[in-house]
This record gives structure tokens, C-alpha cells and sequence, in this order.
């Protein structure tokens, strides 16, 4: 890992538990492409309204 590489560089030896916890004591993230859970499968998912054009003039009626 990059950060592995650059500890080692500079004479430091750590592992992914300690960087992931001095990351955050810093306030800093990873920035890596997030998968968009909204319009993965919107096409298959996607159900028609089937109240459309449906006038509802009583209780119970749907």
C-alpha cells in the first residue's frame, strides 16, 4: 500500500490499524469511487403506479 510504502521510507513501521486510527484523529479520509446504490438496478426495480388517472372519492377504496 502506498502508505506502507512512504512509512518505511521515512523509517516508521506501522500497521493498517494505526494509520486507519491516525487518520481519523486527522480528520482525513480516502477518496475512492463509491458504489451508487441509488441507480444501480433502477431500471429493474422500477414499478409503475398503478393509481395513476385513479379518481379515489371513498374510504377503503384502494
Amino acid at each position: 500500500m502506498a502508505h506502507d510504502r512512504f512509512s518505511r521510507d521515512q523509517g516508521f513501521s506501522m500497521n493498517r490499524k494505526r494509520v486507519r486510527r491516525l487518520m481519523h484523529l486527522m480528520g482525513l479520509k480516502a477518496f475512492y469511487p463509491k458504489p451508487n446504490l441509488s441507480e444501480r438496478f433502477h431500471t429493474q426495480c422500477a414499478c409503475p403506479y398503478l393509481l395513476h388517472g385513479l379518481t379515489i372519492d371513498r374510504p377503503n377504496q384502494v
